[in-house]
């Protein structure tokens, strides 16, 4: 099939590609669900992008429109951390065989203001949106944050660096005095020291013993009735650099 009569996906799937100087090859390197022979089929139109495809691409390069990707609305681009006149973004039906959830966006300047609302549904609904590929796992109540600081970069590839969006599933109060105390990183929300990403080391009844993967940082300890919300990390995306 001639590049002219490819199916329009397929040209935004690849134009997504060029502009970030991505070839099949090393595309396929960094995703075990991508490999060249994948990309060679939507090249030749054979394909058009699949879930997985798509989702990979959007965690890749996370400031690639959605709407403009599989609808071919708006610009390729758009902030990540903000939507036109900070409006939540609406994201039109496609005929992919998937669904597609969108997820409020606390930036890391915005964590003040968060605390302040942290009940306020109007506040919540007002922010700018993330969207996530929705998955038979994606149950539950949800939120993004941006990652602020260094405490868990430690050069290791399990590092979260500043500038992460994570999403984070809200654990409900009656689990907390049964928390992960593995490899699971939590964002916590303290009513005084503000939301933290970090590990939970151990559990003693309502005291919680918080590490960072930065060895720079010291281990702590914070009280339950101190936390206001706790959210486990499902996954996050990385901001092209």
């Amino acid at each position: 099939m001639s590049k002219k009569n490819l199916p329009e996906i397929n040209k935004r799937f690849l134009l997504v590609m060029k502009e970030n100087n991505y070839s099949g090859y090393k595309f396929a390197k960094e995703y075990d669900n991508v490999s060249e022979s994948k990309i060679t089929h939507i090249r030749s139109g054979r394909n058009e992008p699949s879930k997985d495809l798509i989702s990979s691409l959007l965690d890749k390069f996370p400031d690639t429109n959605y709407n403009w990707l599989v609808n071919g609305k708006g610009n390729m681009t758009t902030d990540l951390y903000q939507t036109e006149d900070n409006q939540p973004q609406v994201l039109e039906e496609h005929n992919l065989g998937f669904s597609i959830n969108t997820v409020p966006l606390i930036n890391q300047y915005d964590q003040k203001n968060y605390i302040q609302n942290i009940d306020n549904a109007k506040y919540i609904s007002q922010l700018p949106k993330i969207p996530f590929i929705k998955d038979t796992d994606y149950e539950g109540d949800f939120l993004c944050f941006e990652l602020k600081g260094n405490s868990m970069d430690n050069g290791t590839r399990e590092s979260l660096i500043e500038g992460d969006v994570l999403l984070g599933r809200n654990i409900e109060q009656k689990h907390w005095n049964n928390l992960q105390t593995d490899n699971t990183k939590y964002i916590i929300v303290h009513n005084e020291l503000g939301v933290l990403v970090k590990l939970i080391i151990n559990q003693d009844i309502n005291i919680l013993k918080l590490h960072s993967l930065n060895n720079y940082y010291d281990d702590f300890e914070v009280n339950l009735k101190d936390i206001l919300k706790i959210f486990s990390v499902t996954e996050y995306r990385r901001k092209t650099r």
